[in-house]
């Protein structure tokens, strides 16, 4: 589990709210899906329609608590059997509309780990067709599309190939992709924040975890200052000074992690993503984003804004988002 740092102290005063300058135009609030009142029956159902032995088949329901317990701790051994596999002779390769399956040769290892179960043939506007290999049961742990043809049986120690059924899915961005495919895997706070700003944030960060998911209501206005604060240095220090165009020093940067941020989220839709700990994770990232990208623009103005938390959020009956003072 991510170790937190401690949270500042809790300061005596009330904060103080005002309102904040609307959002710029080019970034608007995230999108997000209906919620899911129920995720763990989501997950169950589509366990069922993968393999039901995975949710207990005939033998009872396996709680859901429980089969998430094991896929954190077989993550090392999923990892070691991505690896395992060699996706060389068709990665870039479009593979035909007709073609439901593939088989790949598998690695000479001593250790092979948890074999994948399914390839999915990622297509995007802008980027050639690209295969990902994934293990059936921490897809549907998160996503709902595209549904995943029933796993077949385990790999035998004597095999040297595997054979996968392939899973077309069109999606907005690749490297969005490649940011869930982390988080499915390893569902942590670090595992998105760090792909969405990496090298940006302090490590480890500060933040409470409710299970592995974030809690943004459990998230102190200070240390969420503090994340803003630490991003905007970033930026400043990863931008080269120029004046044409004149812009602000680490907006374009900052621009940048939106955009990312903005595509995740797209692609997040997308692939049907229903647990609730995704969404406000990424509303969080929004947010974290556009109070350091409003602190480069009022810096520039010359307005004082130390103190200011950008909640992300807009209020009841069309009000604007609102700024948080921070004594």
């Amino acid at each position: 589990m991510l170790q937190s740092a401690s949270e500042p102290p809790p300061h005596n005063a009330a904060p103080t709210v005002e309102a904040a300058s609307p959002l710029p135009p080019a970034y608007p609030m995230l999108e997000r899906p209906p919620p899911d009142d129920d995720p763990d029956g989501t997950f169950r159902a589509l366990l069922d329609e993968l393999d039901p032995s995975l949710s207990g088949g005939d033998d009872g329901e396996i709680p859901i608590p429980f089969i998430e317990h094991q896929l954190a701790q077989c993550f090392d051994a999923m990892i070691v059997g991505l690896a395992a596999l060699d996706t060389a002779s068709v990665d870039g390769m479009a593979l035909p509309a007709s073609q439901s399956s593939i088989t790949l040769p598998l690695r000479q290892v001593a250790d092979r780990g948890i074999l994948p179960t399914h390839l999915l043939a990622v297509s995007t506007p802008d980027r050639p067709q690209k295969v990902v290999l994934v293990h059936g049961i921490v897809f549907v742990s998160q996503c709902t599309t595209p549904t995943l043809p029933q796993q077949r049986g385990a790999a035998s120690e004597s095999q040297d190939a595997l054979a996968l059924p392939i899973v077309r899915a069109t999606l907005p961005s690749l490297p969005g992709f490649y940011a869930l495919l982390a988080y499915m895997y390893l569902p942590r706070a670090s595992t998105l924040l760090n792909a969405l700003f990496p090298q940006a944030l302090p490590s480890p960060l500060p933040l409470p975890l409710s299970g592995d998911g974030l809690s943004p209501a459990h998230v102190s206005p200070a240390t969420r200052l503090h994340l803003a604060t630490h991003l905007l240095a970033h930026a400043q220090e990863a931008t080269t000074p120029t004046t044409t165009p004149p812009m602000p020093i680490g907006v374009a940067y900052l621009q940048n992690a939106a955009t990312r941020v903005r595509d995740v989220s797209k692609t997040a839709l997308a692939l049907g993503m229903y647990r609730p700990e995704l969404w406000d994770l990424l509303d969080f990232a929004w947010a974290l984003v556009m109070c350091a990208l409003g602190m480069a623009l009022d810096s520039e103005r010359g307005e004082d804004l130390d103190g200011w938390w950008w909640d992300g959020q807009p209020g009841g009956d069309g009000e604007e988002g609102m700024r948080v003072w921070v004594p």
